[in-house]
């Protein structure tokens, strides 16, 4: 079984061979710096089409309908969470961490993706018997008879995961910004065809589907080409491996997609569609903002857990320094204008019904901004090899984040769902900070 080499790992090569650690570390810095601008250009794309695609169906069905879609869509999220369980976080750290040895590559793959197929099958099946569940939980017709439509993509959204993590740990980032931009792209095409076929209403929500089986079949001809998998590679020794890393990470994973809809489930719950809708719009910039932090993540992410799997701490407490003083700057930046523009953007390109939004945005968006050095670090616990301390720390995340919009909600409706949401920001970048010092005697 072999893999092809990253180009990262021939500049190790490299640099074993003569290149000093200067020369390393100017290297790593142009590969990042390159990959983070491959990645913000998929970023900008992503975004316009999210917009785009909110747009087309707030103007088209109005606000009921893009509330209807955006609380199947949390919920879809919420579940492949436990379709995935944890394991592509597993796929990340150890191809993160042996990507130069080819075999182990190779075998972390084959156990990883096994896993995710055979527990999203399942899954996915007990999921068909939610619509009447989730439709008395929102009080939405529209949401029941929505989620049956999800299914398909909900079992490929499993293993398009584990695939991009794969991609992400041997950081072929131009590919993944890549990905990322053919779902987005998937999507748009997906729901510009509905009328063509008849489908319209809360039926809509199967472009979730279609736009993952396009992105199943673009990653599986990827992984072919990348990685060559044969019937004697004695991959079975990384199930237990994968599992056990899973068990501890799973939390983490199904918290952090839960964290960013609880505001959405709160409202859905107290309130109607429509609320729902003109709330998400605000929501979905606010997303998009927070994007930029993933993007840089993903980056840095195969360094995190390289350097501490090397025990060069200061090369991280470096790293983490300079990651959180330039995004902490640009996200301000990003962040006051987007609050000064929104106004006139969103009543361009949503439409003057969506202008009450803006109070949501704000709020959603000063929360970021006050903790925007923390979120490219948001995974450094499982990079470092505390998969189980981060999830305790999700959870305590999404707990503040759900008690805060319980409270809240019935008092203010939509803004108190902002201003919850922004409340647990400020207390998960607190608890963060305290958790790495702790575990992993740095500071960020």
């Amino acid at each position: 079984m072999m893999t092809r080499l990253e180009p990262a790992h021939v500049q190790r090569r490299a640099a074993g061979a003569g290149r000093g650690p200067d020369r390393e570390a100017a290297t790593l810095k142009h590969k990042l710096g390159r990959d983070i601008g491959w990645n913000l250009i998929s970023f900008a794309f992503v975004g316009s089409i999210g917009l785009l695609l909110n747009a087309l169906i707030g103007r088209t069905y109005g606000p009921a309908i893009l509330g209807v879609f955006n609380q199947t869509a949390a919920c879809y999220i919420v579940a492949s969470q436990f379709c995935v369980f944890g394991l592509h976080l597993s796929v990340l750290k150890h191809v993160s961490q042996f990507a130069g040895d080819r075999a182990r590559v190779s075998a972390v793959a084959g156990s990883g993706l096994a896993l995710t197929v055979a527990l999203a099958s399942v899954v996915t099946a007990a999921c068909a018997f939610l619509p009447d569940v989730l439709g008395r939980f929102f009080s939405s017709e529209g949401v029941r008879s929505a989620w049956l439509w999800t299914l398909p993509g909900l079992w490929c959204f499993a293993v398009n995961k584990t695939l991009m993590f794969l991609i992400n740990g041997l950081r072929h980032m131009r590919a993944v910004a890549a990905f990322y931009a053919l779902r987005a792209a998937s999507l748009l095409a997906a729901l510009l065809l509905c009328p063509v076929f008849g489908i319209d209403g809360p039926r809509i929500v199967v472009i979730l589907s279609a736009s993952e089986i396009v992105m199943l079949l673009a990653l599986t001809g990827y992984a072919a080409r990348t990685i060559t998998f044969d019937r004697t590679t004695p991959w079975t020794g990384w199930i237990p491996v994968h599992l056990r890393f899973g068990v501890l990470a799973f939390g983490s994973g199904a918290v952090s997609e839960l964290n960013t809809r609880v505001d959405v489930i709160c409202l859905g719950y107290f309130v109607g569609d429509a609320t729902v809708g003109l709330y998400s719009v605000a929501a979905l910039f606010a997303e998009g903002l927070a994007q930029i932090a993933v993007i840089v993540r993903n980056n840095v992410n195969p360094l995190l857990s390289r350097y501490v799997a090397e025990g060069r701490l200061d090369t991280l407490a470096v790293l983490v320094k300079r990651t959180k003083w330039y995004f902490g700057i640009a996200m301000a930046a990003v962040g006051g204008v987007g609050i000064a523009v929104y106004p006139t953007f969103a009543g361009a390109v949503m439409g003057e019904r969506f202008l009450d939004s803006w109070p949501f945005f704000a709020v959603l968006t000063a929360g970021l901004i006050l903790v925007s050095g923390f979120l490219p670090l948001e995974m450094i616990l499982v990079q470092g090899g505390r998969p189980g301390t981060y999830t305790l720390w999700k959870t305590a995340t999404v707990l503040a984040n759900a008690m805060l919009n319980l409270a809240l909600v019935p008092l203010l409706g939509a803004l108190g769902a902002a201003c919850g949401t922004a409340g647990s920001y400020l207390l998960s970048a607190a608890l963060l900070k305290l958790l790495v010092r702790r575990h992993l005697r740095i500071r960020i």
